[in-house]
């Protein structure tokens, strides 16, 4: 699927706060992300300078094509970050959020709030659009308040020149409770010329194939069921590409695209390239039948993708890397499904620097 010039895949990660920082990120790429989107970025405080909302903006070069996401209500503060952005080089795709249910952003007219907004949000595209030569995407919700708004937005931020509208099926209120409606974004597909992007409840390749399947959406992004388990877009482009999805074609272009990407940033860490062979893991390929075999080896390569995590965390400049807060609670969500850990991972929530948390995550991995 393409997003203006760029080709961003048909598996992508999503933006999620205080998950997807860029050590992260760039080990979604490796392991077969398409195409990755930072956490959301203040539109206020890219035109304000606020030092917390530009350490957010780090990004890899490696991390080609990177969106940005921002969010807000201020046309005009959009703007003026949209153009920071373009003439700093941060980003090479602009993503606008309309959809976060977060109660702090949504009380401030910002995120899902914007889902009783059709207008507000074609000008807020249409403002960014005027201000940077940058492709523009949105990423929406059903809806807000009991009203599914969903086909109204994205009509309206297509007419706008949005270039791809991604649509996550639950109501602002639902926050991630109950289940994604799928046929939400069916109903967008069928009504936009643009490209429509699912995601919603997305944990596995059965997962992203029925979704492909039933919505009849150009990509699909993945949030949550990645936290913890970069190696998912592994298993999505060897489990669903090239297995009669709509556009064949372009689904095994993705699956050569991802192996030719992961294999050359693998290759920059021959240390690491040696522990994935260890864990099962064929580099070439991303994840092997093996690791999906046994939740023994799925574990083992968890553990070997949390140390490229440590590696590439400890790389980004002191002034732009997350905290150690930060870094816990990434660590703990790699421990998801390790056998006998409950009471380890209640002993991460204490640790007080990195090297009490390594020791932990060592003894986790040994008890495994």
């Amino acid at each position: 699927m393409k997003i203006g010039e760029f080709d961003a895949g048909r598996f992508m990660l999503a933006p999620m706060a205080r998950v997807t920082d860029a050590a992260f990120r760039l080990l979604c790429r490796e392991s077969g992300a398409g195409f990755t989107v930072s956490e959301m970025v203040s539109a206020s405080g890219i035109a304000q300078g606020n030092k917390r909302t530009l350490a957010l903006m780090f990004r890899f070069e490696r991390e080609n094509p990177f969106s940005m996401q921002l969010y807000g209500n201020s046309p005009e503060k959009f703007a003026v970050a949209a153009a920071a952005i373009e003439k700093g080089g941060l980003a090479e795709i602009i993503d606008l959020n309309f959809g976060c249910p977060m109660k702090k952003v949504v009380g401030r007219g910002g995120g899902g709030s914007m889902m009783r907004d059709p207008a507000g949000q074609a000008a807020i595209v249409m403002a960014v659009k005027k201000a940077c030569s940058l492709p523009v995407t949105a990423k929406i919700r059903s809806g807000i308040g009991g009203r599914v708004t969903a086909t109204e937005c994205a009509l309206a931020l297509q007419d706008a020149g949005c270039d791809a509208v991604a649509v996550h099926p639950r109501l602002v209120e639902q926050g991630y409770s109950g289940s994604a409606d799928w046929s939400v974004i069916a109903r967008v597909r069928e009504n936009l010329s643009i490209p429509v992007i699912g995601n919603g409840d997305v944990r596995s390749a059965s997962d992203a194939e029925a979704m492909i399947r039933t919505t009849g959406c150009d990509a699909v992004m993945i949030g949550r069921g990645a936290r913890g388990n970069p190696g998912i877009f592994g298993e999505l482009a060897e489990g669903t590409c090239g297995r009669g999805l709509p556009d064949s074609e372009i689904a095994g272009a993705n699956r050569q695209g991802a192996d030719e990407t992961c294999t050359e940033n693998l290759a920059e860490t021959s240390a690491f390239i040696s522990n994935l062979r260890a864990a099962g893991i064929t580099v070439a390929n991303g994840v092997t039948e093996s690791i999906a075999a046994a939740t023994a080896q799925k574990y083992a390569a968890r553990m070997q993708y949390f140390y490229r995590y440590v590696d590439i965390f400890m790389s980004i400049p002191q002034a732009f890397r997350p905290g150690f807060n930060h870094f816990r609670a990434q660590a703990q969500r790699f421990t998801l499904g390790a056998r006998c850990a409950a009471g380890l991972r209640k002993r991460l929530v204490f640790a007080k620097d990195m090297q009490s948390l390594m020791d932990i995550m060592a003894e986790i991995e040994d008890g495994n």
